[in-house]
């Protein structure tokens, strides 16, 4: 897979279903980040909250949470 590819999907636009398993969480666990802030996060018109994969790498990116950011690169990457 290119460097390109890879970027293209880190900056993907994903759904707290998405992001939950990737995380180690509940769907609502995802939704409670977005609400308070611990994770960047928007809201499509209808309400519905996304997160970036880039955005949930980072937060899992510290010592603490390495086998989630190992889930999520591993996931994301494959064909």
């Amino acid at each position: 897979m290119s460097a390109a590819a890879t970027e293209q999907q880190l900056e993907r636009w994903m759904k707290p279903g998405e992001v939950a398993p990737l995380a180690g969480v509940a769907e609502s666990t995802v939704k409670t980040w977005a609400r308070t802030g611990k994770i960047p996060s928007a809201r499509t018109p209808g309400g519905h909250i996304r997160v970036r994969l880039s955005d949930l790498a980072a937060m899992l990116a510290t010592p603490a949470n390495e086998e989630g950011l190992a889930r999520c690169v591993s996931t994301e990457t494959s064909p």
